[in-house]
């Protein structure tokens, strides 16, 4: 799968707290980019990330905080990721993400 950066409206001021879910398939199948790689390209403040990009474009009024000090979850869902489409992966993503969390 590809790296969604789906963009969402958020206000250009404030601190986000924000957690990237790594989905991983029935199979094993995961993501190119490793849990490390996507803690890096979301929240590195010593290279070009999601987080540097926001805090340079919003004049460094807006910052991404990781979500319980990492950012990243690996989730693990029912579903087999040849076979259905993304929404419905990320909609499952979500509801056993919330499970994992207690929320």
């Amino acid at each position: 799968r590809h790296l969604n950066l789906a963009r969402r409206d958020v206000s250009p001021i404030g601190e986000y707290t924000v957690l990237v879910l790594r989905i991983v398939d029935k199979n094993g199948v995961a993501p190119f980019h490793s849990f490390d790689d996507l803690h890096r390209l979301t929240f590195d403040t010593q290279d070009v990330s999601v987080h540097s990009q926001y805090l340079a474009c919003s004049w460094g009024q807006l910052s991404l905080t990781p979500a319980g000090g990492i950012g990243v979850l690996d989730v693990v869902v029912e579903s087999d990721s040849t076979t259905v489409d993304d929404s419905k992966l990320t909609l499952e993503a979500e509801t056993e993400a919330k499970k994992l969390l207690g929320i």
